[in-house]
């Protein structure tokens, strides 16, 4: 049983065969992914689905290099003109005038060079401090995991205030409700249930599923 407010969900995603999980029944979801409600996954068999089908995780995009960054600071349209400024007081012969122009390009391109590089480790070490969990049923046990740690056919365990952690397919829920603005726009939860749906339904009809 689960508490009031929470469901029981097996996780449907990028698992071959591809299916409208949607619109298949609880059971055929789990035949499908061949996983037990009442135990879960075996630990071995959810190390296995982690190496074949990777962390449940967006990849993060590499660091921009260096050198990248720095060119960044010279594409704006007035540096493009004290660039330009630069190069007609250099063949004027006033060098007195392009020695300034050329100090302040340096000392805008070195301040904005060392705060973007700043921000860039700032955001690198929150996004590592960020660590979101969930609780799967692992061998028959109720475990707290890394939800880059969830894997396709996992029995994931919802409740009142906790983030879907993946995309699911509910097997089991009662007075559940999910918050799926960034998914629709629609402001009010949304009632969910384990039942199927039509396979054309769009996502916010598909009240069998979360995301």
């Amino acid at each position: 049983m689960t508490p009031p407010g929470s469901a029981g969900a097996t996780l449907a995603g990028a698992t071959p065969p591809a299916a409208d999980w949607h619109a298949l029944d609880a059971a055929e979801v789990l035949g499908e992914l061949g996983t037990d409600p009442d135990r879960g996954l075996d630990d071995e068999e959810a190390r296995r689905r982690l190496d074949a089908y990777g962390p449940n995780a967006i990849a993060e995009a590499a660091a921009s290099p260096w050198w990248v960054t720095l060119l960044n600071q010279f594409r704006s349209p007035l540096i493009y003109i004290l660039m330009l400024a630069a190069l007609l007081t250099l063949a004027l012969g006033e060098y007195v005038d392009t020695a300034v122009i050329a100090s302040v390009l340096a000392l805008n391109a070195s301040i904005g060079f060392v705060q973007e590089r700043k921000a860039e480790a700032s955001v690198l070490a929150l996004m590592q401090l960020v660590s979101p969990s969930a609780r799967v049923r692992r061998s028959g046990r109720e475990v707290t995991v890394p939800s880059s740690d969830i894997v396709p056919g996992d029995v994931v365990l919802l409740e009142s205030g906790v983030r879907v952690p993946a995309d699911v397919r509910l097997v089991s829920a009662t007075s559940l409700e999910v918050d799926e603005s960034l998914l629709t726009g629609e402001s009010v939860p949304v009632a969910k249930t384990t039942r199927a749906v039509e396979p054309e339904a769009g996502l916010g009809d598909r009240t069998g599923m979360a995301y």
